[in-house]
């Protein structure tokens, strides 16, 4: 495939949406062997469905950034361990300076693309706020999480380190290297990326990037073939 480049002075997007506003099977997703496999692993359905809605908002967003039509865009990752093709650090096909980012609960997915690297994560709340704490946040978040409530702070606090980890800031084993809350509230600046929190009552919702992202309703990207 020949390698295009990114019109300049583009500036990311990125968005989310209920599972179900993404159709199941969408005729301009393109699904390779590798990724149909792991898919087809998934015990309960509803994981699939997720997981398939994810890559097709990916597929919408990096269309709305390079102007393209869905069906002219191809997701592909490769694992840097092992060399799989059906995990690891997405890319686009074609684009090799576009990063995309995707990430889903079993109700909710988010997306991102841009210029510069970018990671987004959507997280449900969570039980046993406590015990994951003491593992991964440092004492100045421990403290903002104390002022506010557990599950959905955790969250929201989560997915900032599931950014950090996607962008290759920190690692699995390192959660606590970077504080995002200096105690009083979380930071929207850290590492000399951006944070970006469109969070709800029902779930957190984060991006991160160095570079500039704009937020587009998922309902407004062009999904014809």
């Amino acid at each position: 495939m020949v390698s295009r480049l990114l019109p300049t002075e583009s500036v990311g997007v990125w968005t989310d949406a209920p599972v179900e506003a993404l159709p199941a099977a969408p005729p301009w997703l393109a699904i390779t062997d590798p990724v149909a496999a792991r898919l087809a692993r998934l015990r309960d359905p509803r994981d699939r469905r997720a997981a398939v809605s994810a890559r097709a908002l990916a597929v919408l967003v990096v269309a709305d950034l390079l102007g393209v039509r869905p069906g002219d865009v191809r997701l592909a990752q490769r694992c840097p361990g092992c060399g799989g093709d059906d995990h690891g650090a997405p890319f686009v096909e074609g684009y090799p300076d576009v990063h995309v980012s995707w990430s889903h609960t079993r109700a909710h997915v988010a997306a991102a693309a841009a210029p510069t690297p970018v990671a987004v994560d959507v997280e449900e709340a969570v039980a046993d706020v406590d015990t994951l704490a003491s593992h991964v946040a440092t004492a100045t978040e421990r403290a903002w999480l104390a002022q506010h409530d557990a599950p959905l702070a955790f969250a929201r606090l989560w997915s900032r380190k599931e950014c950090a980890v996607k962008l290759g800031r920190i690692d699995l084993g390192g959660m606590t290297a970077i504080a995002f809350s200096d105690g009083r509230e979380l930071l929207t600046r850290v590492d000399g990326a951006s944070v970006l929190d469109r969070s709800t009552t029902e779930r957190a919702l984060v991006a991160m990037t160095a570079g500039e992202l704009r937020w587009t309703p998922a309902h407004r990207l062009r999904a014809d073939v």
